[in-house]
This record gives C-alpha cells, structure tokens and sequence, in this order.
C-alpha cells in the first residue's frame, strides 16, 4: 500500500506470478478506481518510495524497479544468487530478499548489502511502527533485527508461525513488544 499516491499492489501466484498496481482518489473517497496496471513477478512487489516500486523478474530473477505507469526505470542484478522473494526493507530505496536461509536488506539505488543474516524459511517480515526493529517471521520462529538487519534475538517454537504485530499500546508494555 502507498499512502502517500493512493496505491495499492495487488500480488498473486496464479500463472507463475503476477502483480496488478491499482490507483485510487485520495481526495474523493467515493471517487474512480483506475483500471489495474498488470505485469508478471516472483513473489511479492514492494514500494521503493513514493511514485516506484519493484518486483522481482521471475525469469532472470533479478530487481525490476517500475513508476506508477508500471514502465521499468532500472533493472538491478541482485546480490545473490537463488534470490525468490522479496520484502519491504524499512525504509525508502530498500527491500529485504530471500534467498535460500538469508535474508539481505539491499539498497537498490547504491547497489549494496547492508547487512546479511541467516533465517530459515521466512514467510513474512514487519517492521515495527517507529522502524528501529524487524522481525522476520519463520515456518516455527521469529528473528527480530534492526535497521541494519543485525539479529537482536531470535525464538523457535514446534508450531507455525503465521503472523505477528508489534504491540505498541501504553498497557502492552514497552515499545517494541511483538
């Protein structure tokens, strides 16, 4: 979701993967619905900022950075090979991929690794509200990081993990409770 631009990316694994970004009226609430831009992905796509996002080429794997025309602007190889998934990375220019156990916060537009850490099957990522910390949640755990995707702790457990918010309510305790 792009609050700022009034967009939403839709992603879906039907057909090998595909995306549709659909724009709506911030001023009007009752306005128009803009008819779906499409394209094909791998895994989620995610916002670089306010008026690009990215997906992932399922093809050639690599970083395919789009406006809100859905017209590519750069292609960027990723870091690693086996690269399948990727995630918002916290802050505007970065995502976070998945590759294999790893997971690598990337900045697109400089072209670097900002920090690496080894997480076996992730399956969701959340930030929590202030953006200090991550947590990367697993088929049975959860890593929770930093900015710079440097492990803090991590937690496993015999049950799925399915989904996680932080609690940043004044009776929940402190400000990074998950």
């Amino acid at each position: 979701h792009n609050p700022t631009e009034g967009n939403v990316l839709v992603c879906s694994e039907v057909d090998g993967g595909c995306y549709e970004l659909i724009t709506f009226s911030l001023t009007n609430p009752g306005g128009s619905i803009s008819d779906g831009k499409r394209g094909s992905c791998l895994g989620p796509g995610v916002f670089l900022g306010r008026n690009r996002f990215a997906v992932l080429d399922r093809h050639k794997r690599e970083i395919v950075v789009k406006n809100l025309n859905n017209e590519t602007t750069k292609r960027v190889q990723a870091p690693l090979p086996n690269v399948d998934c990727l995630y918002d990375g916290g802050a505007s220019g970065r995502i976070i991929l998945r590759a294999d156990d790893r997971a690598v916060l990337f900045e697109v537009q400089s072209r670097r690794v900002i920090g690496e850490l080894t997480a076996p099957k992730i399956k969701n990522v959340v930030w929590s509200p202030d953006g200090t910390k991550v947590a990367l949640l697993c088929k049975y755990g959860v890593v929770i990081a930093n900015r710079q995707l440097e492990q803090l702790c991590s937690i496993s457990d015999t049950v799925r993990i399915k989904s996680g918010a932080w609690d940043v309510s004044p009776s929940g305790g402190t400000s990074s409770k998950l």
